[in-house]
């Protein structure tokens, strides 16, 4: 993953292009017009980013985008500690739609889960991972809580479409 990175850290030197960091508590107006907004919930300023490889992922971006009723909760590769948190930062984690944290893993805790209460649960991993992800367990509990998964190693690429009101899935093509 380091070498991923690193990749991109180069490329984005290479294009000269401008990097913004994000901060906990920023709202960034995606469209004023029509009230989509994203709110970055975490990490928060004391996080370390790079303390130890895997306490690296809970450095991760964590994003609500909101347009009217309908919410995205993107979490990136939040791992337990951002999850444990994001849990008790007071923030409003209810989501109609939830990029499951690190890919589904076993590491994704269920009052996390219970908390965000998504209708869709996106989870983004690799078809044959040698993770073994997404893991049984937080796949059961998202069915627990009636949610619809969505997995990229099944199904692929996903659009959601959402006047703000209503809202509707589709196989990216």
């Amino acid at each position: 993953m380091e070498t991923g990175y690193l990749a991109l850290e180069a490329a984005i030197q290479q294009a000269k292009a401008k990097v913004v960091r994000v901060r906990q508590g920023q709202k960034l107006w995606l469209d004023v017009r029509h009230g989509v907004v994203a709110e970055v919930l975490g990490p928060p300023d004391e996080m370390p980013a790079r303390s130890s490889p895997m306490n690296a992922n809970d450095a991760s971006a964590v994003v609500k985008v909101r347009f009217g009723a309908v919410s995205l909760l993107a979490t990136g590769d939040a791992g337990e500690q951002a999850q444990r948190w994001l849990l008790h930062s007071g923030a409003d984690l209810r989501a109609t739609v939830l990029d499951v944290p690190h890919h589904g893993s076993r590491h994704v805790l269920a009052p996390f889960l219970r908390a965000v209460r998504p209708k869709v649960a996106v989870i983004s991993s690799g078809r044959n991972n040698p993770f073994g992800h997404p893991a049984a367990e937080t796949l059961a509990e998202l069915q627990a809580l009636n949610a619809t998964i969505w997995r990229t190693d099944a199904q692929g690429g996903l659009l959601v479409w959402t006047d703000g009101r209503h809202w509707r899935l589709s196989p990216l093509r």
